[in-house]
């Protein structure tokens, strides 16, 4: 028996770091039964400055038996005018119609420091960090998001927000604490449709 190729679209429909739409579907080729494809398992995709590797499925059956896959990525809402490519490992082209959606997202990142350190009770403590997220049209990080300063006592193990600060244009972080016991703070962002959550990695501040 002679063994069938298949391919399928897999599109990422975004507009400057939206929902994205991934096609797929159960249209037939010939004796091809394609029923599923997926770009990262369905889940949101986080992308930076640099390259990134995304993994494709799909799931296809045929009496003679299938023996390739080809798949074809796009950023746009149109796969005949994209707006940019997701280029695969492989060549690929697309022929599928049907569609689902995965999300295309600006990857984030977040810092923080708390100081002075080491510090006395009761004295003031100042805490910065900065939010910022990829701008893929001019190759830098940039936000503005109201973002929670939050604190975890040392030797337990949850966080507890002790105010909000919105960033400044360029990301940066500011907020003013009363030092008290040995702890962490952290700055932890709750994210939004087209920038994933983030938490930078708690600061320990020893008090004495």
């Amino acid at each position: 028996m002679r063994k069938r190729a298949i391919s399928a679209v897999l599109g990422a429909a975004v507009a400057l770091g939206g929902s994205t739409a991934v096609a797929y579907g159960d249209e037939t080729v010939g004796d091809v039964q394609i029923a599923t494809a997926a770009v990262s398992g369905g889940k949101d995709i986080a992308i930076g400055l640099a390259g990134k590797t995304v993994t494709v499925s799909v799931t296809a059956t045929d009496p003679s038996g299938i023996w390739d896959a080809d798949f074809h990525l796009w950023r746009g809402t149109d796969p005949d005018n994209p707006d940019g490519y997701l280029k695969p490992n492989d060549d690929s082209r697309a022929v599928r119609d049907a569609s689902t959606t995965v999300r295309l997202q600006r990857l984030s990142k977040l810092t923080v420091n708390a100081s002075p350190e080491p510090i006395a009770a009761g004295k003031p403590l100042t805490v910065t960090g900065r939010l910022t997220r990829a701008n893929w049209d001019t190759d830098t990080y940039y936000t503005a998001q109201p973002v929670k300063l939050q604190f975890r006592k040392a030797g337990t193990s949850t966080y507890n927000t002790s105010q909000t600060v919105n960033t400044s244009s360029t990301g940066d972080l500011k907020a003013a604490a009363t030092a008290s016991v040995d702890g962490y703070w952290r700055w932890n962002f709750a994210g939004t449709s087209t920038t994933p959550a983030v938490k930078a990695t708690g600061d320990y501040v020893d008090v004495q």
